[in-house]
């Protein structure tokens, strides 16, 4: 063979690494080996073999100067297996170069070394799948490695070089590119199997994992939803997960299911809770872009991430895939930290598996709607009393029959199902029914009277439609009046014996058009007696308009006129003592410090007559409102004045009420604000709002752990400038509780108080409408 031309023998040296490679691919296991670590060591392994078997059939050029398809083998491992297999590769074919020997010893090593490195380069540069690398690509990256490996030549002597490029640029160039290129698309057909043994795997896996989901039983829609989230989870390799409905008229999330691993590892509340649009950050960003969203470096800086609770597990890598019902938003279903990347493939795993999963629920819950449906018209149909509930085709058939009635006529729905009225009541009958079922079918509503088995009813009849309207069958209330028309003709005998004493008696005639006439006269005496009260009311309702006008009027002047002289006693005193503190004595700057201080309270004093002055007088708006978010948003405000205190809030959910939502507001401010004043002097502060029953109405309170008071002097609480409490102790006018009770007894309600010293407080209070 060593007298065989150089392209010959290069030519059997590339065959030969192909044929080492094609065995490499049908021996070397997957690429997703559970210990990938160790399968990259083995294949580093292996290709330095292979290399060091190309490397003992090379082609001689001189003694110490040999060429072989290392470099086409080192470069593909590089582009393809990536560093540490190549480093290992490069490693053992070095070795045995040098073991080899020969002036060229370095220069083969180095040649090693660069095309090694070049493959991966050219693979962090890659930027995109290898199986996606196309054969004009290859082509080019065989080209570039081998004329780097021409211009290491030149680490040998110039002369030595000038002689080896003169008799290796051509058979390097044109075989070693094509070497390159065959055993590149061999790797790349390799990956291209794989891929679509994985995705086969997966489309399997999938299909099982709805299969499974779907053949659950369900017990509940929320433990469907648990079970189907963990599959979702398992589906996708990850190791936690949640799924939130949405609302996109609230524009709201709600929890629905978290994970098991996900509630094991987090120091979260355990019941659900919900959270708004705007508040979220990457799960509202899913609703946002209607699209979903993949993290695969959760740790990197995104400008849609907004952190993550406390307590919270730590986030590696995320997914979050919006569910649609037609063109809405109805959940969005996370999972996170994978081991792998999140791709396309799972949005589409996730995506079609929570939509069958979201459907099944509602098929159940809507089977779940129509059974309760049924149940409750049989219910009304069969409890009806004396009534009898038809239901008619449009051939006058009984298809349908119920109620209390039926029983008592010997009738029952298998003895009139089939049958037409005719068949039931008789021809004479059967026409004069036939007549207004007629008008039923043409779309009105018949109400008529008849007769069957001695009984006396009266009937009203509807149509019933079919999804385009027509109308298809009758329905038929029969009720039962046969008591009625008893007691009708038992009355009409009644008159007509009353009508033959009244004609016998003149005189009980004349008897009764005076108590007529006097009946007559007392009406017109309380007509009058009417027109004197509107008058009156007309007249004290200018007397209040007056009124009003007269307040708002002086609240005007309060606001504005004196103000103004308080602002200068203020301000004065202020200015008096900055600029003239060397002139006055302790004695002086005392004096203009309560001035200025008595200036300010009598300030407050006038924003809080003035506040309950508009709490007397503002017109009320009645509306449905959740005091336990208005509370929420409260103690939030609290706890930002006061950031140094800790203050626990205890707010009970769902606290229903029909209220003034400004007046409300004003109330729950007074009453959280007293409790957060009130237990100032505790190192950490409790403050509850809740609501209980008593005598069967909704009674809501709040209640502290604050300095209490004695019980003797709660009258004085709702009386104007009324305090329990000095005012070093605890600053305020006395005013706010005042507002209060007469915001609460604008709705209708009652305020009243329990305390006991340094125990404490309570303030119960009631809303007329609350529910």
């Amino acid at each position: 063979m060593k007298n065989d031309p150089p392209f010959l023998i290069l030519i059997h040296n590339a065959a030969l690494l192909l044929a080492l490679v094609f065995l490499f691919d049908l021996l070397i296991t997957n690429r997703g080996a559970k210990n990938f670590r160790l399968w990259r060591v083995t294949v580093g392994f292996l290709l330095g073999g292979i290399g060091i078997v190309v490397m003992m059939t090379p082609w001689v050029l001189t003694p110490g100067i040999v060429f072989d398809t290392r470099s086409v083998l080192l470069g593909i491992s590089g582009l393809f297996f990536g560093f540490t297999p190549t480093l290992i590769a490069i490693a053992m074919t070095a070795a045995f170069r040098f073991y080899q020997g020969g002036i060229a010893a370095w220069t083969g090593s180095l040649v090693i070394l660069v095309t090694g490195s070049i493959g991966i380069l050219w693979r962090k540069l890659l930027h995109r799948p290898l199986e996606t690398i196309t054969a004009g690509q290859l082509y080019l990256f065989g080209l570039t490695i081998h004329i780097a490996m021409l211009i290491c030549m030149f680490t040998l002597p110039f002369n030595t070089a000038q002689e080896v490029l003169k008799n290796i640029t051509l058979p390097v160039l044109t075989i070693y590119p094509l070497a390159t290129l065959a055993v590149g698309m061999l790797l790349i057909n390799r990956f291209r199997r794989e891929k679509l043994m994985e995705e086969r795997a997966r489309n399997e896996e999938r299909l099982q994992s709805m299969v499974t989901v779907l053949e659950q039983p369900i017990q509940s829609a929320q433990e469907f939803l648990d079970f189907s989230l963990e599959e979702a989870i398992r589906l996708t390799n990850s190791t936690i997960g949640y799924i939130f409905l949405y609302s996109e008229e609230q524009q709201k999330f709600k929890v629905s299911s978290i994970s098991k691993g996900a509630r094991a590892q987090c120091d979260l509340p355990n019941d659900a809770t919900s959270s708004k649009l705007t508040e979220t950050g990457l799960l509202s960003e899913a609703v946002r872009q209607r699209k979903a969203i993949i993290l695969n470096d959760y740790t990197a800086k995104n400008p849609l991430k907004k952190g993550l609770p406390a307590g919270h597990i730590q986030i590696q890598k995320y997914l979050a895939v919006p569910i649609f019902k037609g063109e809405q938003i109805v959940a969005v279903v996370g999972v996170a930290n994978k081991t792998a990347d999140y791709d396309q493939t799972d949005v589409l795993q996730l995506t079609l598996l929570m939509d069958g999963v979201l459907k099944a629920v509602e098929r159940e819950q809507a089977e779940e709607n129509r059974r309760q449906i049924e149940e409750r018209y049989s219910a009304i149909a069969n409890n009806l009393p004396g009534a009898v509930v038809h239901i008619l085709d449009r051939e006058l058939r009984y298809i349908f029959s119920a109620g209390e009635g039926l029983a008592d006529l010997g009738l029952t729905h298998e003895m009139l199902a089939g049958k037409t009225i005719f068949e039931t009541l008789g021809s004479e009958k059967g026409n004069q029914a036939a007549e207004h079922y007629q008008r039923v079918l043409n779309g009105e509503v018949a109400h008529f009277e008849g007769e069957y088995a001695g009984k006396h009813f009266i009937v009203h009849a509807a149509p019933l439609r079919d999804r385009q309207g027509n109308v298809n069958q009758i329905l038929a209330l029969s009720l039962d009046i046969s008591a009625r028309k008893q007691i009708e003709e038992e009355r009409q005998k009644v008159q007509a014996e009353l009508q033959n004493l009244l004609n016998k008696s003149e005189q009980g005639r004349r008897a009764l058009v005076s108590v007529m006439e006097d009946q007559k006269i007392a009406e017109e005496k309380l007509r009058q007696i009417n027109d004197e009260l509107e008058r009156r009311v007309q007249a004290r309702t200018l007397q209040l308009s007056v009124a009003n006008k007269e307040l708002e009027a002086f609240a005007y002047s309060v606001s504005h006129d004196l103000r103004a002289p308080l602002r200068a006693l203020d301000g004065f005193s202020g200015a008096l003592l900055a600029d003239y503190q060397n002139w006055l004595d302790d004695q002086g700057k005392h004096y203009l410090e309560r001035i200025k201080e008595a200036s300010q309270k009598m300030g407050r004093l006038i924003d809080d007559l003035l506040n309950l002055s508009r709490v007397t007088r503002r017109e009320m708006r009645l509306e449905t409102i959740d005091l336990s978010d208005l509370a929420l948003e409260l103690a939030h405000e609290f706890q930002i004045q006061a950031p140094e205190r800790t203050i626990e809030f205890e707010i009970a959910p769902n606290l229903i009420a029909r209220a003034d939502a400004g007046l409300i507001k004003i109330a729950l401010e007074n009453l959280l604000g007293n409790a957060v004043k009130f237990t100032g002097k505790r190192p950490t502060a409790r403050i509850q709002f809740g609501r209980m029953e008593q005598s069967g109405k909704a009674v809501f309170f709040v209640r502290d752990d604050g300095v209490g008071f004695d019980m003797a002097y709660a009258n004085k609480l709702f009386t104007p400038f009324q305090r329990l409490h000095s005012e070093q102790e605890f600053p305020g006018t006395g005013i706010g509780l005042v507002t209060v009770q007469r915001i609460i007894h604008r709705h209708g309600g009652n305020l009243w108080p329990e305390a006991e010293v340094n125990k404490g407080a309570t303030f119960y209070f009631t809303l007329e409408g609350a529910s």
